[in-house]
């Protein structure tokens, strides 16, 4: 919708197909869990790849969900695995408690070894939006 590909969900019209995995609906809700499981963590960061067109509604839909929480949000940018390096390094910086990995193919393929390795080699506590990068971490 948001794209301008379809009206609406109930009623998109045209002649596109596809799917949808309203990411950005779920992103507040990865939050929530991530709360839930580690409720010390008071600064949370999001990182997201600014190329990616759900990076900015997901970034406004954890950014307002956070108050509610006493949570602050620290929003992280990567487009590559250089990018990815450095926003680790931003967090250790930081004082992040938690991480919240955006919706991505870079987070989710590309990336996916690599967050692995620097969230563990921090002791980062991370929420993915797919559960394959949690079980490719699962030793």
């Amino acid at each position: 919708m948001q794209l301008g590909l379809v009206k609406s969900v109930n009623r998109p019209g045209g002649n596109i197909t596809g799917v949808s995995l309203f990411t950005s609906t779920l992103a507040a809700k990865r939050l929530e869990l991530l709360h839930q499981v580690v409720p010390a963590a008071r600064v949370i960061a999001l990182l997201v790849n600014p190329a990616n067109p759900n990076s900015e509604p997901d970034t406004r839909a954890v950014q307002a969900a956070a108050p509610a929480m006493g949570l602050q949000i620290v929003v992280l940018k990567a487009h590559n695995g250089t990018e990815i390096e450095a926003a680790f390094a931003a967090m250790r910086q930081s004082n992040i408690g938690a991480l919240l990995v955006g919706s991505d193919p870079l987070f989710d393929n590309t990336g996916r070894d690599q967050l692995i390795v620097l969230g563990a080699r921090h002791a980062i506590p991370a929420i993915y939006d797919f559960r394959d990068v949690t079980a490719a971490g699962d030793c």
